[in-house]
């Protein structure tokens, strides 16, 4: 996270703009590429965490180098969690201006080992970890005032092992290439038009595992998915002003196609589209409705895999049909300087919904359901209390059911949050409560969770005009509870406290 400058939400679904698969939108990464120089140092938590990082950024010029890692953590009742890991990031990227046009360039290169997975069998009956991964991510862009164009290309390689004690320990080795590129063109007539096109490939998609008995010679390798994807796509976009209402609409027609060593090429044709309308209503008032039409199939992995991960046995499905996704969000947002709330309510229907169902006892694979729904709100509010204090509140309800009415999976328990921050001249202080309610009404493999209330801190002081020090605290309540619905989900982290010193100057 030291070396981003921020995330961005995208909210709905993103499919038109963004590549199939984006059913409830997306969330982008912002290279951080802030002037000047800057160093952080930072040790804390049960797990003794480090974290080191130096920034460098001019008007054209950014880099950033960072290493963390951790021991394993613990819970509050003293059990350990498999959650240890070392990692190296380097990101490195600049932009020149040349006519009309800019131009940018980023590379994220990162290394990580000894990458703990935490689950329920740790460590009496499986010990999960990823011994090795390695991403190196690169995009060029160019941008002008009618167009944008970018090439992008993503390596990665990932090793898994999963140790069964006193029985074999099972090696997976994995890698791919993905590499694409997008081009859009802008232009302004009675309405705002752009229309745009996208490729993405998928090459040298190669897994492979091996069994390697505790008391006895290591088994043959065994390929467990050899495949590629390509994905070409068209998309235009329009909008119109009517005084107070703005009208949006915009359409994707995209083909797929997945090759795996073993079965028959497969084709997919793809459609998306939506329309959405923004109404002021008053001075401080606004609201917005959009409906969609989504489309994702299933990756290679769901389709095509058959071998070991981090949570167990797969058994790939080759016969997924796309999920289908018809959704309504409609927001209401008043905004009058000083307070600021917006809230969304939102309803989608599935068809050939892709859950993860077990084959047997020690085997998952996936199955399409013939539908099902989602339905659910959010809210945020900030309330500015003057120049240096503001208090913050959340929450989200959402609940999911197939046309069976059983309980769909990875549907999120409700919660509230509730957060003051504080931005003084020396002083900067920030109050984190987060209030999870029970959920009960899960959905196969999966299993149901406790309400609880998770209570963090954060305190930071200016030592000099180029120096600060902060100190932080999780779980302060020091709450045992379940992090998430998986049936093979751990309890989280213990009460732990932290210290983080940073340098920063401009140049």
């Amino acid at each position: 996270p030291a070396i981003l400058s921020g995330v961005e939400l995208v909210r709905g679904p993103a499919t038109t703009a963004y590549g199939s698969g984006n059913l409830g939108g997306l969330i982008r990464s912002i290279p951080a590429t802030a002037a000047g120089l800057e160093a952080r140092l930072g040790l804390g938590g049960s797990g003794s965490e480090n974290s080191q990082v130096i920034r460098y950024g001019q008007s054209d010029v950014f880099a950033a180098l960072s290493h963390r890692g951790s021991n394993d953590a613990e819970t509050p009742s003293g059990t350990a969690l498999n959650t240890r890991f070392d990692q190296w990031n380097l990101l490195l990227g600049g932009e020149h201006d040349r006519g009309e046009a800019t131009y940018r360039a980023v590379t994220l290169f990162t290394d990580a080992t000894d990458i703990g997975k935490s689950n329920v069998r740790y460590p009496d009956d499986r010990i999960a970890s990823y011994p090795d991964e390695r991403h190196w991510l690169a995009q060029v862009s160019r941008f002008s005032e009618e167009s944008q164009a970018h090439a992008f290309f993503h390596y990665q390689e990932l090793s898994t092992e999963v140790l069964r004690p006193g029985e074999r320990r099972d090696v997976v080795d994995s890698s791919s290439i993905d590499f694409g590129g997008r081009y859009v063109r802008e232009w302004d007539t009675s309405s705002n038009w752009r229309w745009g096109l996208d490729y993405l490939g998928r090459r040298n998609v190669d897994i492979d595992e091996q069994r390697i008995p505790l008391d006895g010679p290591p088994g043959p390798s065994m390929t467990s998915l050899r495949a590629e994807q390509d994905e070409l796509a068209l998309f235009a976009e329009g909008k119109w002003q009517w005084s107070e209402i703005t009208t949006t609409a915009g359409a994707r027609l995209g083909a797929q196609r997945q090759k795996a060593e073993g079965w028959s090429t497969e084709d997919e044709q793809l459609i998306s589209a939506y329309a959405g309308v923004n109404w002021l209503l008053a001075t401080d008032w606004s609201a917005n409705a959009e409906l969609s039409r989504g489309v994702r199939v299933a990756n290679l992995s769901e389709k095509f895999f058959s071998g070991t991960t981090g949570r167990g046995l797969v058994q790939g499905n080759p016969e997924l049909s796309p999920e289908v996704a018809d959704s309504l969000d409609i927001g209401v947002i008043y905004d009058n300087g000083n307070l600021q709330v917006e809230t969304h309510f939102f309803h989608m229907e599935l068809d050939d919904f892709i859950e993860r169902v077990p084959v047997s006892t020690e085997v998952l694979s996936f199955r399409n359901l013939d539908g099902g729904q989602i339905s659910g709100m959010d809210f945020n509010a900030r309330f500015d209390l003057g120049p240096a204090l503001q208090l913050g509140l959340g929450g989200q309800v959402q609940s999911g059911e197939d046309e069976e009415g059983d309980n769909l999976q990875d549907i999120s328990p409700n919660r509230v949050s509730l957060n003051a921050l504080y931005r003084g001249a020396t002083w900067q202080w920030s109050v984190d409560y987060q209030h999870r309610f029970s959920h009960d009404d899960v959905a196969e493999t999966e299993q149901p969770v406790d309400s609880v209330d998770l209570l963090s801190f954060s305190i930071t002081r200016a030592l000099s005009k180029h120096m600060t020090l902060s100190v932080w605290g999780r779980n302060l309540l020091n709450q045992t509870y379940v992090l998430t619905t998986d049936d093979l989900s751990t309890e989280g982290e213990k009460i732990a406290f932290g210290v983080e010193w940073s340098w920063r100057r401009a140049l």
